[in-house]
């Protein structure tokens, strides 16, 4: 039977490389499928260039790389905030990357939703108000591009655990936007990953795979912290999951090792590297 296919995420190269360079440099360690982080100077859409918009799909395919999703994290924006200004320049930059998406034949653009202060969190009705608002204009742009949206459990969020990511695309009603599960974010929150992934499993597009401990949030490299990954591997066979796990480690010293063992260590709980 086929393994489970692995991409990698290009964010431990954010600061060295452009998005283009880190695809490369990853596809020489065998990746062949990539999640970008949209962030600059790594990659950033008002940034590029008409001939890079046009050629760069086609650089791509030259080696044999491709582009899974785009991730729009919430570095400077934020997408429920209460500001109508503020999340109005938020929602503009989203669409942006969406429509290059479209462009470019990308499935998945994975977005945040939103961030909340933990020293004084708002009462739950806000920014509950504020992401389907925001959302519904998002899901009918994506729609218009061939795009999907998919909304990703982050602890810094609005919406930490996976409960409260399904809470809110119920209150959004609109069956177009989906769901990536990060293994990580949800073990440091407290939750299990197995039972999060049962809950997800309909609306489930990706998911993201990294390690952390319970005190220090991180995205290490796999198999340095707590999350479960062979009892993960078993439940993403349960619940029939056909979609893409990528690589999300940051690692400042050596990524180049982490994902190189990454992929070993994820073979043997069943994964392999897509495409290859």
């Amino acid at each position: 039977m086929a393994g489970m296919p692995v991409s990698a995420f290009t964010t431990s190269y954010m600061f060295q490389m452009n998005a283009l360079q880190a695809m490369r440099h990853l596809g020489e360690m065998g990746y062949r499928r990539f999640t970008v982080l949209v962030s600059p100077p790594h990659f950033w859409v008002p940034q590029l260039s008409a001939q890079e918009r046009k050629e760069m799909p086609g650089q791509l395919a030259q080696h044999g790389l491709e582009i899974a999703a785009f991730c729009f994290p919430s570095i400077d924006n934020n997408l429920t905030s209460f500001a109508a200004e503020l999340r109005r320049e938020s929602v503009n930059a989203v669409k942006e990357v969406l429509t290059l998406a479209g462009e470019w034949g990308i499935g998945n653009v994975v977005v945040i939703p939103g961030k909340v202060s933990p020293l004084l969190p708002p009462p739950p009705d806000l920014p509950m108000q504020c992401f389907v608002e925001t959302f519904q204009e998002l899901a009918e742009h994506a729609k218009s591009t061939g795009t999907r949206i998919l909304v990703e459990n982050v602890p810094m969020s609005a919406f930490p655990h996976a409960t409260d990511v399904m809470r809110a695309l119920d209150a959004l009603d609109d069956d177009s936007v989906g769901i990536l599960y990060d293994f990580a974010n949800g073990t440091f929150v407290g939750d299990d990953p197995c039972a999060d992934l049962r809950l997800v499993k309909d609306r489930l597009g990706m998911c993201d795979a990294s390690d952390t401990g319970a005190e220090l949030f991180r995205h290490g490299p796999i198999g340095t912290g707590i999350v479960p990954f062979e009892r993960i591997a078993d439940t993403l066979r349960e619940i029939g999951y056909q979609g893409v796990t990528a690589v999300e480690m940051i690692v400042k010293d050596d990524p180049d090792t982490a994902f190189r063992e990454a992929t070993k260590k994820l073979a043997q709980w069943g994964w392999e590297l897509a495409g290859g």
